[in-house]
């Protein structure tokens, strides 16, 4: 789905886009492939890489200005926290938990799982900001600490049998 918004994405889009990188693998991977191939031939910058490490994956997030997450089935995924972690906001397809985590302000989201949906979000993206403060407020809910922190409590609550919910 990533590869055929890309393809929707017109001259004028392109203009805003220094790279996209895509990166992972998969059972997609041959399509993903095919796909980066035809739109590197169509002159567009994208640029694909395997499944990274950890310090490639930190370089790259740290080099990025969005995450695409085209993901057509999620909870919470793990690269949203991580794309807090580094305040990089998320164009995202409305499944799971994230219309929840990005109407708070931590990027875009599609209106619906598809490819033109999703190729609108990015194009919204490119026209307009994020909330800085929404990302670092969603980034210290991520945090190990805190997360830590709300564990023991509720652990230290259970030891002293108060049902409160947090």
């Amino acid at each position: 789905m990533l590869i055929d918004a890309l393809a929707l994405l017109d001259d004028k889009d392109w203009r805003g886009i220094a790279e996209v990188h895509v990166a992972g693998g998969g059972p997609l991977e041959d399509v993903v492939r095919k796909g980066v191939a035809t739109l590197q031939a169509a002159g567009r910058p994208v640029r694909l890489s395997g499944y990274l490490d950890r310090d490639q994956a930190s370089q790259a997030f740290a080099q990025a200005d969005r995450l695409l997450l085209p993901s057509r089935v999620e909870s919470i995924p793990v690269v949203f926290s991580d794309a807090m972690k580094f305040s990089l906001p998320v164009v995202s397809m409305p499944v799971g938990d994230l219309p929840a985590l990005i109407g708070s302000g931590t990027g875009w989201l599609a209106q619906r799982v598809d490819a033109d949906a999703f190729a609108a979000a990015i194009r919204v993206s490119l026209a307009s900001e994020h909330d800085d403060a929404a990302i670092r407020n969603m980034s210290e809910r991520f945090a190990i600490e805190k997360i830590a922190e709300r564990i023991a409590a509720v652990a230290r609550r259970g030891e002293r049998g108060d049902s409160r919910n947090d």
